[in-house]
């Protein structure tokens, strides 16, 4: 059950074992709690927690696909949030990307290229949902190419698929070494990282806002919850507002290279990739079992995994399975993120319910929290106030 990824972590920090004081307290090492602390370092004292190791959780379980937009295609998108909205939406990933590429990827190691991501039809229904979005995509300015049947099943070795779109600004990431990459800089920046530190409750006092872990006290202006899934197991009144889902996956030995790029078939219930060391990752199918994808278990089912070997096969490969595993995801109602303050509590701050695309949004959400904690404001926040 351990991940491809986590197989290769490299970095690890202590436990906090005594009481301490920041200016802000960052609950969960993922992408979201390691890129607000990227965006905070140096401005103020942060301290990070992790009750398990950084990247653990889902940012380390993903398929570290860095694309475009939500969950839903763009014309379901619009008719979800509104025109307006869902540009403005495809624009922050856009900007989120090119934020990763311009501070982190241009001196860390993190496995990136952006060789496009592909849109996979597995049906016509699906193919005229592809259209219509696309055509709505380059209505909006966005840069989509239709591909035919012939030639996705050409470059998939495959007979089963009805088209696809491409995004060539859309790309690939190793998330460990993302989030050990933006530790490392946090860190080198005066950030406190502390692992195996499980947070058991948060308090308010006269001296700010207090976090009791096993060992220690942290007291601290600011808290942030960056804990996506977890949320509700620290905070009750997210129960019900955020599902926690899981997503299941598995990684093949090396094969000779295939296919560049990232795929994301079925509306986004199946997805996989070639990483740079020759394995494929596969990942979904828990449209199978809604119900029963539900809740904090890493565990996985062989009924899903048994479809995510049809997938591989689907694709013409010969390959043994070497990794399997899952993780947890946070669902919104909305299907997007919750960012910022708590009503009525301005200096407790969330972020979480990225509905499968944490990396999409994650680093962006990071700079909004840092900006909101330094300057009392941010942009666009009113597209994921917790207010709504």
């Amino acid at each position: 059950m351990v991940p491809y990824w986590l197989a290769k972590k490299k970095i690890s920090f202590p436990a906090l074992k005594q009481d301490l004081r920041a200016d802000v307290a960052v609950i969960g090492a993922g992408i979201t709690g390691a890129s607000v602390c990227f965006w905070l370092a140096d401005k103020c004292r942060v301290v990070l927690l992790e009750e398990d190791m950084i990247a653990s959780k889902a940012s380390g379980r993903n398929a570290g696909f860095l694309l475009t937009g939500t969950a839903d295609y763009y014309n379901r998108a619009v008719l979800r949030y509104g025109q307006e909205k869902a540009k403005a939406l495809w624009k922050i990933t856009q900007e989120n990307h090119d934020l990763l590429e311009k501070h982190i990827f241009h001196d860390a190691a993190c496995d990136h290229q952006r060789a496009g991501g592909y849109l996979v039809a597995s049906s016509e229904a699906e193919m005229r949902d592809i259209r219509e979005s696309v055509a709505l995509l380059r209505k909006d300015g966005f840069h989509y190419e239709l591909i035919s049947a012939a030639e996705i099943n050409e470059v998939l070795a495959s007979r089963d698929f009805h088209g696809a779109a491409l995004n060539e600004r859309d790309g690939e990431v190793n998330p460990v070494k993302l989030v050990e990459a933006l530790a490392r800089k946090a860190s080198s920046h005066g950030t406190e990282i502390f692992e195996k530190t499980k947070a058991k409750g948060i308090t308010a006092g006269k001296d700010g806002l207090r976090i009791q872990t096993e060992r220690a006290v942290i007291r601290s202006t600011y808290v942030v919850l960056a804990t996506n899934a977890y949320t509700p197991l620290i905070y009750s009144s997210f129960q019900g507002k955020v599902i926690p889902t899981r997503g299941q996956m598995l990684a093949t030995n090396p094969l000779p290279e295939r296919f560049r790029g990232v795929f994301y078939a079925n509306y986004g219930y199946e997805y996989w990739r070639q990483v740079p060391d020759g394995r494929v990752l596969a990942g979904g199918f828990r449209e199978l079992d809604f119900a029963g994808e539900q809740g904090y278990k890493m565990v996985t089912t062989k009924k899903i995994q048994n479809n995510l070997e049809k997938l591989l096969t689907q694709l013409s490969l010969e390959f043994n399975i070497e990794y399997r595993w899952s993780g947890v995801m946070g669902f919104s109602r909305d299907q997007l993120p919750i960012i910022g303050p708590l009503p009525g509590e301005d200096k407790l701050l969330v972020s979480l319910g990225y509905s499968g695309h944490g990396l999409g949004f994650g680093f962006y959400a990071g700079k909004m929290i840092a900006e909101l904690i330094l300057n009392g404001k941010t942009s666009n926040l009113e597209l994921f106030a917790a207010t709504r």
